[in-house]
């Protein structure tokens, strides 16, 4: 059960959080494997995966955290990436 692996798929795949595709799949109410035409065993609609972005909106890598329950990690991955933008503000702008 390769949770960050399978979290980081959706991630590639879709370009959206892991968090994310489930709430939409939920709304719209389709099975989300079955819409993308893709298996259980490589992807985990799970909070705790979200995109890493440039710019231009490509994708330059995944931040993923594993091991609480999908809404804590997903809330933990978002806490890093706003510590990590007010550090990177405070240390370019106090020069």
């Amino acid at each position: 059960e390769n949770w960050i692996l399978r979290k980081t798929n959706v991630v590639r795949l879709t370009r959206n959080s892991s968090l994310l595709e489930r709430a939409l799949a939920e709304e719209s109410m389709v099975d989300w494997f079955q819409s993308r035409g893709v298996s259980e065993d490589f992807y985990a609609i799970h909070g705790g995966a979200v995109p890493l972005l440039s710019l231009e909106n490509d994708l330059l890598g995944t931040l993923c955290i594993s091991g609480l329950p999908d809404t804590e990690d997903h809330s933990a991955a978002m806490e890093i990436l706003r510590n990590y933008k007010t550090l990177k503000y405070l240390l370019v702008y106090r020069k």
